[in-house]
């Protein structure tokens, strides 16, 4: 038998002198098993930062929706500032109808992915495809961009009408 290190002494290869096509590589146990989760771990990193990328844009598509929402009827609050009606009552009927829609939204999203769940179940590793946790922290996300989106942008308007 013939004992042979890789040149940079991390690997060991055992062959037999009598059929060198049988060879065993040795490496300890950890490297073995990280060899064969390396795919798994680059593959949940991936839709990771899919997942996270794909978050921002969706915020980003509210925001600039909601702005360019309140900007067309920017002369209706200028209108309404103008005739005494409080910034507050605006903003609070901005807001309802915001979250309406993002909500109806949320919930639009919540129905596909538990409709997709399963198809998503073979990659993920100690998180179950209905997790709770983070349709919750999406879903917060995504209602507090909207909710400050619209407050932000309405107030902004109102304060220049004044």
């Amino acid at each position: 038998m013939h004992l042979q290190f890789d040149s940079d002494g991390s690997r060991e290869t055992l062959t037999h002198p009598r059929t060198p096509s049988c060879t065993a590589i040795l490496a300890p146990l950890d490297q073995r098993i990280g060899d064969v989760y390396a795919t798994n771990r680059i593959r949940a990193w991936l839709l990771t930062v899919f997942a996270a990328t794909s978050l921002a844009l969706t915020c980003l598509g509210i925001y600039g929706t909601l702005s360019y929402a309140v900007s067309l009827r920017r002369r209706e609050v200028s209108l309404r500032v103008a005739l005494g009606a409080v910034s507050g009552r605006i903003v609070a009927q901005f807001l309802s109808r915001a979250l309406r829609v993002v909500g109806a939204a949320c919930v639009a999203g919540i129905v596909l992915a538990i409709a997709f769940a399963q198809v998503l179940s073979g990659m993920l590793y100690r998180v179950s495809p209905m997790d709770p946790l983070m349709f919750g922290v999406v879903i917060a996300a995504v209602l507090s961009v909207a909710a400050v989106a619209a407050c932000a942008r309405v107030a902004c308007v109102a304060d220049r009408s004044e």
